[in-house]
């Protein structure tokens, strides 16, 4: 899986969806940042859609990403989202479970992905704009 994925908003015609991943030595710990993650990129790539989507470029057709590659460049806020994360999906799924320290096989880190989906219908960009509280445009 390239890493590119967590740092994209895909949008569909109805929806648009972020993912999130993580790595922890303990199993839940891993799936919570998981979905942290991926509701903390959901927020700043709409935030920045909303506000600032001179910064974002499109990818593949279906999707987009920060223009400069630079975390700072994107807007930086709070906005209540509907929905949630789906449960992620754990090494226990996968059936391997990998050392964090060396990447071998062992018992030592949890890693957990997961996505996050809002449906246009339940939130618009202008919803994002008067929802929002801004921290740094």
């Amino acid at each position: 899986m390239n890493a590119s994925i967590f740092r994209t908003l895909w949008e569909g015609e109805d929806r648009w969806v972020t993912y999130g991943r993580a790595v922890s030595r303990l199993e839940v710990k891993a799936m919570q940042q998981a979905e942290v993650a991926a509701t903390g990129t959901m927020k700043l790539m709409l935030l920045t859609q909303a506000f600032a989507p001179e910064r974002l470029v499109r990818f593949e057709t279906c999707g987009w990403r920060n223009r400069t590659s630079d975390a700072n460049d994107l807007v930086l806020g709070d906005i209540p989202l509907p929905g949630k994360p789906v449960m992620p999906t754990t090494d226990r799924v996968t059936g391997s479970v990998t050392d964090g320290d060396t990447g071998g096989v062992g018992e030592d880190a949890w890693h957990a992905v997961t996505g996050y989906m809002v449906m246009k219908k339940d939130i618009t960009l202008a919803d994002v704009k008067a929802r929002a509280q801004l921290l740094k445009g």
